[in-house]
């Protein structure tokens, strides 16, 4: 299994554009904190605002999931091209796979005039803050690390090895915030959903007053 890092590509082959753009943000915590939970239920309640810039992974597909929509399913000689080719924004290799976010696929979403979410690992969000302009949210839990580890052995989703590496990778994520609490522009404690939820779109509106609208 590959070890964990993240690297930002140098600006020779393109950067954000500049005129217009709309911040992306980028959205972290650990496994278990119910960030796809939160997340959706706001998508929910404005559905035209975000769209998630579709990554590149070196992992297989999962049930129902198709390529070019949930993520560029790829193998580990292209990707290595394309951080070659200085395409990503920033990549990481998370849980033994390659994972990237492209420079064209963040442009994109700002094109289309919606908020570009960026869900990434706490290394990612440094690397990316480093390059360019972005908001930034961590999503926590205020019981901690016990709590993760509860919901995440709930799911019954995990082999006793990867159950390991989320674990001690939610634990990496959490000391991180706990050094670097000014990092993130909002940090939300998700026990509430509803209450998440709310803070969550507080946020959003403050932040992206044109996009957060029910209608267009």
């Amino acid at each position: 299994m590959g070890g964990f890092f993240s690297q930002v590509q140098p600006e020779e082959n393109g950067t954000l554009e500049e005129s217009g753009t709309i911040k992306p943000c980028i959205i972290a915590g650990p496994s278990g904190v119910g960030k796809g939970t939160l997340l959706n239920k706001v998508r929910t309640d404005f559905p035209e605002a975000f769209k998630v810039a579709v990554s590149h992974t070196t992992r297989a597909p999962r049930e129902g999931e198709e390529d070019g929509i949930h993520y560029f399913f790829t193998d580990r000689e292209d990707f290595k091209a394309r951080v070659e080719n200085n395409e990503f924004l920033e990549y990481a290799d998370v849980h033994g796979n390659y994972y990237g976010t492209s420079l064209a696929s963040v442009n994109a979403v700002a094109k289309d005039g919606c908020i570009c979410l960026l869900e990434i690992d706490v290394q990612g969000a440094e690397n990316v803050t480093s390059k360019t302009e972005c908001n930034s949210i961590f999503i926590t839990c205020s019981s901690g690390f016990a709590t993760l580890e509860q919901r995440l052995i709930g799911r019954e989703s995990e082999t006793e090895a990867s159950l390991k590496i989320r674990l001690a990778t939610a634990a990496t994520e959490l000391e991180f915030l706990d050094r670097n609490p000014e990092f993130f522009g909002r940090v939300i404690v998700n026990d509430d959903l509803g209450e998440a939820a709310e803070e969550l779109i507080n946020q959003f509106t403050e932040w992206y007053p044109k996009q957060m609208v029910t209608e267009k």
